[in-house]
């Protein structure tokens, strides 16, 4: 798939819409500052994809990319939503999986949206 400015701000925006949603749902829409790293979290993750995808790089790979971005940037960012009585490494494991299901659902989300738009 050629990767445009509107296909590429979809990706983008569909993954932080889902990181927003995964926030505001581990905290109960209690935090601003929980909700704004949600986002980042699937910024990060679909800018990943985006990126892989823009250089030629095949979906698998550019999926694997955009779940590893939001991995990476869930262990830093949503290690919050993850209880208190777990260990720090603990919950880092648990916004490391919830990045890694941002980066997975906003890809897939847009692709389907896609398919039914525009039919190749």
């Amino acid at each position: 798939m050629e990767m445009n400015a509107p296909r590429a701000a979809g990706f983008i925006g569909a993954s932080a819409a889902i990181g927003a949603g995964f926030a505001a749902a581990g905290n109960g829409m209690r935090s601003p500052k929980g909700i704004a790293l949600g986002i980042a979290t699937g910024v990060a993750a679909g800018a990943a994809y985006t990126l892989v995808t823009s250089r030629g790089g095949v979906e698998e790979l550019a999926l694997g990319a955009s779940m590893l971005g939001g991995a990476g940037a869930g262990a830093l960012m949503l290690r919050g939503l993850a209880g208190s009585s777990l260990t720090p490494m603990a919950q880092r494991g648990v916004g490391a999986a919830l990045g890694a299901v941002v980066g997975l659902l906003g890809p897939v989300a847009v692709g389907a949206v896609l398919a039914r738009v525009q039919p190749d």
